[in-house]
């Protein structure tokens, strides 16, 4: 499966550490295609929501800052999940209202490895396709659903997530 990635952050070096990276922390299955912007302007002059699966968006940069963004990336799509990068912890309340999918110190933490997993769990096809698959093929006489229309679910959901559109589901635990 390719999933699309934003970053969005005005230093050079960390943008490039970002990038090199993701691909190394990746889950065995999941691979993909990284976009970088030196500013908060430059990526949403070309934002179309559904575009990008995750973001991450640096904070304190020159110009708009992230939180902005965020701002205006939420107009447009509430889908997209937007992973804060800062050096400080200062902004974790102002990005809150913004519901990102999670807030990472800086794009060296360690915590790149757990955020990437739960990123997969969240749009885990494996176990919405079990969700399709457990729908019986018919209940009290009547057809529910067929190997083709259960097929034909399973292969939207696969498009839509490439296409950025991700179907989410939480496991609920005790």
């Amino acid at each position: 499966m390719n999933i699309r990635i934003a970053i969005v952050d005005d230093q050079q070096p960390d943008r490039e550490t970002l990038k090199n990276d993701l691909p190394l922390h990746m889950p065995v299955g999941l691979s993909a295609s990284i976009s970088c912007f030196e500013s908060s302007e430059a990526f949403l002059h070309g934002f179309t929501p559904g575009d990008d699966s995750l973001i991450f968006l640096d904070i304190c940069m020159d110009g708009m800052n992230g939180i902005e963004a965020a701002r205006r990336v939420r107009l447009r799509s509430a889908r997209c999940l937007i992973v804060f990068l800062t050096t400080s912890r200062e902004y974790a309340f102002d990005a809150f209202p913004i519901h990102p999918f999670d807030y990472l110190a800086s794009t060296r933490n360690p915590d790149l490895d757990a955020a990437l997993v739960r990123f997969v769990e969240t749009v885990d096809m494996e176990a919405v396709c079990a969700l399709i698959d457990s729908v019986p093929a018919e209940a009290f006489g009547r057809v529910l659903m067929t190997e083709g229309v259960r097929s034909s679910h399973k292969l939207l959901l696969r498009r839509r997530l490439e296409d950025g559109f991700l179907p989410v589901y939480r496991r609920i635990t005790g």
